[in-house]
This record gives structure tokens, sequence and C-alpha cells, in this order.
């Protein structure tokens, strides 16, 4: 454990927070705690307790896993220290590793509301520190019973490893080999290295459309048989556009194109937005708190229908809607295993 972990954190790491927080700085989200996802360390389960002893569990939010920040750093053989006046989590120093590897009992999953703290600050080596998605969009520490968590690709940086994440076993694995990242900026293997970025110009080049700002609606990854891939799916001049690429290759799998048509010249259809708002309201979810995939004005035998898909707390909705009376035509719900 020394040999992989003991140059992770070259210098001193710190989360902190300014003492006078906004409320639009502290924002309170639905999240999903999961005792049933193992962490793998150097190809040994891993457990995690707070600093009283009780066991704290990987937390699911807006589709990635969130890791407790102490234990990680107790992992990494770290001192983990809280400021009260300053609101500063310190990691820093030297102290004997711990891993926890007795298993709790508790298995099964819980709804629980979380904090998103957009007043914490992260700090490496005296330089702040800000983490993305593999779609670019900023993400910050979550807060939840006095624990401060991570999403997976903020841990894997910090600790200056792989995170590895098996969808079939419920398994994250944190090593420092091969890498094998399911959720970062680039992906590498024997074969290449491109970026997200990279692919979606590739993309954009193949519909021929290189250079031009679209609309992203949906960015996926996806594992089978063997191979990683993105489906991405972007609107552009009234085209919508799906792909599957490969991420090892830059191989494009499949590629599909929608015209979409306009026929409210006379403005007798609802607006798109009136439509996800009808959608939000029967699912009884703030549409704040929604993500949504889809939202596209079709035609159903000859009948105007508004397509809305969107996720929220691991559950997927599908809705149809008239586009003129805003009916509710046909609903799925779909919830992940």
């Amino acid at each position: 454990m020394k040999k992989i972990l003991g140059t992770m954190l070259a210098g001193v790491m710190c989360v902190s927070s300014v003492v006078s927080v906004s409320a639009a700085e502290i924002e309170e989200r639905e999240a999903e705690l999961r005792p049933d996802i193992s962490i793998i360390i150097d190809d040994e389960r891993t457990y995690f307790r707070n600093a009283s002893g009780d066991y704290i569990y990987p937390i699911l939010f807006d589709d990635s896993t969130y890791l407790p920040l102490r234990s990680i750093g107790e992992i990494m053989g770290k001192n983990v220290n809280w400021d009260e006046k300053t609101k500063t989590i310190t990691i820093s120093g030297d102290r004997d590793e711990y891993k926890n590897t007795t298993k709790p009992s508790r298995e099964s999953r819980e709804d629980i509301d979380v904090q998103i703290r957009k007043d914490f600050k992260i700090v490496i080596d005296n330089k702040e520190q800000r983490f993305k998605d593999a779609n670019g969009d900023r993400v910050y520490p979550l807060l939840y019973e006095g624990s401060t968590y991570l999403p997976l690709r903020a841990i894997g940086e910090i600790m200056d490893n792989d995170v590895i994440w098996d969808g079939d076993e419920k398994t994250v694995t944190l090593k420092d080999d091969d890498r094998t990242v399911t959720d970062a900026d680039s992906f590498e293997s024997g074969k290449g290295k491109f970026s997200l970025e990279e692919l979606k110009d590739k993309i954009l080049k193949d519909a021929g459309i290189g250079g031009k700002k679209v609309e992203y609606i949906r960015v996926d990854k996806d594992y089978e048989n063997g191979v990683w891939t993105y489906e991405i799916e972007f609107a552009y001049d009234g085209t919508e556009y799906e792909y599957e690429i490969e991420i090892d290759t830059g191989k494009i799998i499949s590629r599909k194109t929608e015209k979409e048509v306009d026929d409210d010249k006379d403005g007798k259809y609802i607006s798109d937005n009136k439509a996800k708002s009808i959608a939000a309201k029967d699912a009884g979810i703030k549409e704040k708190d929604i993500r949504y995939i889809k939202a596209t004005l079709d035609h159903d035998d000859g009948r105007a229908v508004y397509e809305i898909e969107f996720r929220h707390d691991g559950t997927e909705y599908e809705y149809k809607i008239d586009a003129e009376t805003g009916k509710i035509l046909d609903k799925d719900v779909d919830y992940d295993d």
C-alpha cells in the first residue's frame, strides 16, 4: 500500500469554505445511499467509517458515485483535520494507513437528502482544484450527515489512481495499473487515446458540421462485449443526430439523423418548455431536479406529439404529450436495478 499510495499527495490538500455562505451556494437535493456498492483498493474490499466509528457508504447522485473524502485521506496515510472557525478540512502529514475490511451487515439502499456545497474549495499544494465530469460540467462536493463526499473521478485524480466501475458487480476498484477509467476526460489503451472533446469533433466532422456550435442532448457511456463506447445525441439547425463511437479507436459504430418538422406556424402548439413542465408535474418532480435527455416535436399518425425523456434519482421517465392539448398520451417509468 505504501508503494502505491505513498506519493499520491506530496503536499497539503484542504477542502474549505468561506465563513459567510449564501443560500445559492448550498443546494438541497435528493440522492441514494448505496451500501450495495463495494469498494476495492489494492485487490481488497474496503469499507468506510466516520470519526465516530460508524459505517458510512457510497452515495449515488445524478448518475455518479460519490465516496467519503475523510476515509480516502485515511487510506492515503494522511491526517484528516477539521477547523470549525474557517470551515476547512485539511488532509496532510503522515499517519498510519488505515483500511477497514470488516463488512457491515447493511446492504439495503435508502433515499436521502444531501447538500451540494458550492462554497467548498478543494486546494492541493496551495492551488485550488475544480473538478468536472465527462461532459465538462463542474461538479461540487456533497455533504451528508457531517461527511464530505466527492465523485469517483475526483477521487481518482486526488489519489493519482485509476477508478474502475463494474456495473454488473456494483464494484468500484481503485488501482495503479492499466488505465480503465469510467468517468474521465480521456481514455487511453494500447490502440490510442481520445478525449471526449476529440470524439465530439470527429462526430461533427462526420456529420458535415465540423466547427459548428451544436446543442448536446445526451452523452452516455456504455460498455458491451469488451468495448467502451459513447452514445452522443445533439441537435443543429433543425436536425437531431445520434451517434455511437468507440472510445479507444474513435471508430463510428452507428449514426442516425432525424429532421425536425416545424408545423407550428400558426402558434397552435404548446411550447417544449410547457410540455416539459406537464411531464415533470405528472411525475411529481421539481423541474430544477430533472436531467432532460430528449424533448422533441414529432408526428404520430398525423398527430403532433412531444416526446419527453428525463432522468431523476436513478429513474428514467418517457412521456408522449399531445402538442395541441397538452394531454399525456403515454408514459413509461424505468427504474434502475
